[in-house]
């Protein structure tokens, strides 16, 4: 394989990653979504309680969607979370790797690009725990040096 070849694989499997990422995000925002409106209509039906005949029918209805957004409100699993966590790391070691090559954006935009769903992501765990506990895949020297040099700046 050619290194060009080489360099046009590597970049898709950065986007494959990436583009993981992103769906796994726009879940999380979804279920955010869900919970605040699960909480709205629990409240709402709380403060709307009466005996009625068609109360009971709107009742019912409410029941059902609320049954609806709960399950909709279900966040993503720890396995979930600590395989993107290792899709982010493991994407993480091939940009480091792409670094100094001829590419647009450039894996240092990338790594920038990055980091805001990457935040989002472990604040939705409820803190590092979770992406600690991540072992593989190791960080690579390089890539370690590529966050360090991107982050300083």
């Amino acid at each position: 394989m050619s290194q060009s070849q080489k360099i046009k694989f590597y970049t898709k499997l950065v986007n494959f990653c990436f583009d993981d990422v992103e769906l796994f995000v726009n879940q999380l925002y979804k279920v955010a979504d869900a919970i605040k409106l699960y909480k709205m209509q629990v409240s709402r039906s709380k403060k709307s309680s009466s005996s009625s005949s068609s109360s009971k029918l709107k009742q019912n209805q409410n029941s059902t969607s609320r049954g609806v957004l709960h399950l909709r409100a279900t966040p993503p699993t720890q396995e979930e979370f600590i395989t993107i966590f290792k899709k982010v790391k493991f994407a993480l070691n091939i940009m480091a790797d792409l670094e100094g090559k001829a590419l647009n954006p450039s894996p240092t935009e990338m790594f920038q690009h990055l980091q805001g769903p990457f935040i989002f992501m472990v604040q939705a765990t409820g803190g590092t725990s979770i992406v600690s506990s991540v072992m593989h895949p190791v960080l690579k020297r390089n890539t370690v040096d590529m966050m360090d040099r991107v982050t300083e700046s």
